[in-house]
């Protein structure tokens, strides 16, 4: 191309302004997603507006899980955040993503889940009574882990449900995918404390699992 301009007689200052431009156009682009958010990227985006919220107001809101099932089209226009109305609760409310214009001229609407960090995953640790979701998140995180360098594959490992809550397992723990092939790793314990948790004798916790690739990306990189 420069060669071209060049045969053309066009300035050697223009040639630089022109190739400028276009590299500023693939950047806006990059940038912008136009390829398309994903369950890591949409947090990353409530995580952006949660910042400037808690620097503002000296607060400690932190994003978890998307409620998303599917790749959402890249927007046009700025994402704009704001807090859901309906969401009032002290320690738990949901930030709601809005993109107005898409890449095929539609919109959508992502809502975020959002804790007080004083819920921190990283402060609900094993005790005598029950198991950590600390711990069952990293052990999930170690098999992905794992799983990407023999398969070279990208999949990154989310966090568990808050909501839930387990017995101490006193087995070393083990992880699997879920038998459907679907999007989830499965922490599994064979043998929890009889003192913790007398009904039950084992349980098994679902950790999402999400392709950490833009979708052109993904033929290859993230498969089972």
């Amino acid at each position: 191309m420069l060669a071209r301009l060049q045969s053309n007689k066009i300035p050697a200052v223009l040639v630089i302004a022109f190739l400028c431009l276009s590299c500023a156009q693939l950047s806006f682009s990059r940038d912008n997603h136009e390829g398309g958010l994903f369950e890591i990227r949409i947090r990353h985006e409530a995580e952006k507006f949660l910042r400037a919220y808690n620097a503002a107001n000296a607060t400690d809101w932190g994003a978890w899980n998307a409620e998303m099932s599917d790749v959402v089209p890249g927007c046009k226009e700025p994402i704009q955040a704001k807090w859901e109305q309906e969401s009032s609760q002290d320690n738990g409310k949901n930030v709601l993503l809005q993109c107005s214009k898409t890449v095929n001229n539609d919109n959508w609407t992502v809502k975020v889940p959002v804790r007080k960090f004083g819920y921190s995953i990283e402060k609900d640790r094993t005790t005598d009574r029950k198991h950590g979701l600390y711990e069952i998140r990293e052990e999930a995180r170690l098999f992905i882990s794992e799983y990407n360098k023999k398969n070279h594959t990208h999949w990154a490992s989310l966090d568990p449900d808050l909501r839930i809550m387990v017995p101490k397992c006193i087995v070393p723990l083990r992880t699997k995918w879920n038998g459907r092939k679907d999007s989830f790793a499965e922490v599994i314990c064979t043998k929890i404390n009889p003192i913790s948790f007398r009904e039950r004798s084992n349980w098994t916790v679902k950790v999402r699992v999400a392709c950490d690739l833009p979708p052109e990306k993904r033929s290859n990189q993230c498969r089972m």
